[in-house]
């Protein structure tokens, strides 16, 4: 049994947009709202791990800009550090 009011209303309130949606059925509910959190989690993960690749790629791109060209490092270094 559900005593909290506040968390009641809120599940009530999920209950409604799933059952406008076209999810009567709860097991289904549960299948649906399973299936997105996983989604959401596989989605951070993989920010989160793509996040160093695209970091060591801007490092490489930097390496490549002759050193002695000081003029075209500072503007590589100006365009990657806006694009985060």
């Amino acid at each position: 049994m559900l005593t909290d009011p506040q968390l009641r209303s809120k599940i009530d309130a999920l209950w409604d947009k799933l059952w406008s949606g076209g999810l009567s059925n709860p097991l289904d509910a549960i299948e649906q709202l399973s299936f997105l959190s996983r989604y959401r989690q596989v989605e951070q993960e993989e920010v989160f791990y793509e996040q160093p690749a695209v970091t060591l790629y801007r490092m490489r791109q930097l390496e490549q800009v002759a050193e002695s060209d000081v003029f075209a490092r500072a503007a590589m270094l100006a365009k990657t550090s806006g694009q985060t």
